[in-house]
């Protein structure tokens, strides 16, 4: 099978949840399949210096006099559409309608959300659409944690949002989210969509358990820290959770791993027990380290790859109930879950007081992701939605 991924970011570092979805997924699917690829360069990804792109990568380096952000909030406003999304449609366009007709694929697979002005690029040709979270949830949970004109600002664009989704999602008759929840979400801005829900994956190789010694007294928290979900979940940690602990437990420290940390992430490091740790050229190390990896998320949508990186390394996981969107991980068996500071205090200890606790549960989340996570498997339900669209668009 010929198949064209459309993707926002290209999947070359620096790595966030994006790029290794879909760089994770190419790389399956290239075992079995004739795979292309376009996708913009970001600018994080030029500063770290583009590498060479693989043959069948086309990388869409975006014009440095681009519009500004005045300029296209004003767009935005005026087309009513979410900010970008009509710069991103218009810079991949060309190149998008070049490999159609050169590498003229059997179906094309547009991923994420920003990117559904593509729709209408692909009338009439099979086509999967991933959008993989429910955007207009994410602008919600960001609202409690803006200030200033963002605060203001931010109810209009999720008003755009939602009626960009309800417009423009429609044209692919194929949505994928990854969780039930954000399928469920979706709907309620477009009740029509036709939603098919496929969780992430996780290297298990890359993140392979390993025979190290773990400091009884170090919890990790991880994430792009710039992220406001991840901000909260940081805060929340440091601020009201980790005080219970060390209150039964002094010499208990909290890491908090990952790059572009908020200047009310790096706040944080006023506690003596706090480390804000920012880019690590390799998060394994902490996650084999940790007595327990914490992940306690308080807003935020889609799955937590980050929290499947933790279980398949072997590390023992508290959670909250929000983390384990996407996943079918069972409470007290693969992970501890608990809500409010008080009980993810207790779990944590439970873990930190009891290695016998911390083994079981790490050996348990590790099977977990085996059997449910692999990327193998994502790749044949992607494979398997592939060829009903296929079909499908042959009958008509």
């Amino acid at each position: 099978m010929r198949i064209l991924v459309c993707t926002l970011e290209v999947p070359l570092p620096p790595v966030n949840g994006m790029r290794l979805q879909v760089g994770a997924l190419v790389n399956e699917l290239r075992r079995r399949h004739d795979v292309r690829l376009v996708g913009l360069a970001f600018p994080d990804q030029e500063r770290a210096g583009l590498p060479a792109p693989e043959p069948w990568m086309r990388v869409i380096r975006r014009p440095p006099g681009r519009t500004g952000r005045l300029v296209r909030n004003a767009r935005s406003a005026l087309l009513r559409r979410p900010p970008g999304v009509t710069e991103y449609a218009s810079e991949l366009r060309g190149t998008l309608r070049e490999e159609l007709a050169s590498f003229r694929p059997d179906v094309v697979h547009v991923t994420p959300g920003d990117l559904a002005l593509l729709g209408r690029e692909l009338r009439g040709r099979p086509a999967v659409f991933a959008p993989l979270d429910a955007w207009h949830e994410n602008v919600a949970a960001e609202i409690p944690l803006a200030t200033g004109v963002r605060r203001a600002l931010l109810p209009i664009a999720g008003r755009f949002v939602r009626r960009f989704v309800r417009i423009e999602y429609g044209r692919f008759a194929r949505v994928v989210t990854v969780s039930d929840e954000d399928a469920a979400a979706l709907r309620t801005a477009a009740p029509d969509l036709l939603v098919t829900v496929i969780p992430n994956g996780v290297d298990l190789e890359f993140f392979a358990p390993a025979d190290a010694p773990r400091d009884p007294d170090l919890l990790v928290f991880s994430g792009v820290m710039d992220y406001g979900p991840n901000v909260a979940a940081a805060r929340f940690l440091a601020e009201d959770v980790l005080p219970l602990v060390r209150s039964a437990r002094p010499s208990v420290r909290l890491a908090i791993v990952g790059r572009d940390p908020a200047s009310s992430v790096v706040a944080l490091a006023r506690h003596r027990w706090v480390d804000v740790v920012g880019t690590v050229p390799d998060m394994r190390p902490w996650l084999r380290r940790c007595s327990a990896y914490a992940c306690p998320m308080i807003s935020g949508t889609g799955i937590k790859n980050k929290l499947l990186e933790a279980m398949a390394v072997g590390s023992a996981c508290v959670v909250t109930p929000l983390a384990l969107r996407g996943t079918s991980a069972a409470p007290g068996r693969d992970v501890l879950m608990a809500s409010g500071a008080a009980g993810l205090a207790d779990a944590l200890l439970a873990v930190l007081a009891h290695r016998g606790v911390a083994e079981r549960l790490g050996a348990s989340a590790r099977s977990y992701v085996e059997a449910n996570h692999s990327w193998s498997a994502v790749a044949s339900r992607f494979e398997r939605l592939y060829e009903e669209e296929v079909a499908r668009s042959s009958a008509i």
